[in-house]
């Protein structure tokens, strides 16, 4: 289900992610969170977000392969869980 996502949903999300996932890196916390949201990096992302707020669908899956090849892991739906309701 696609959403509009802003920057200040980025931070929410983010801090979400920090509280779910301590010890996943800063830097590969907020990649993984790009993709996830459909991005190829973090700087797209945010670049994007800076232009308009934007819709996006969160893909756990995106989420979770790039947490797994910077050998990190995530329980499932935690990307999920970090969405602001809609």
């Amino acid at each position: 289900m696609k959403s509009i996502v802003t920057l200040n949903d980025i931070e929410c999300m983010n801090d979400a992610l920090r509280a779910s996932l301590p010890d996943v890196k800063s830097s590969h916390r907020v990649e993984a969170l790009a993709r996830g949201l459909g991005w190829s990096t973090n700087a797209s992302m945010r670049a994007a977000l800076a232009a308009a707020p934007t819709g996006a669908a969160p893909d756990e899956g995106a989420f979770r392969d790039y947490l797994r090849l910077h050998s990190f892991d995530a329980p499932d739906g935690t990307l999920l869980r970090s969405c602001p309701e809609s």
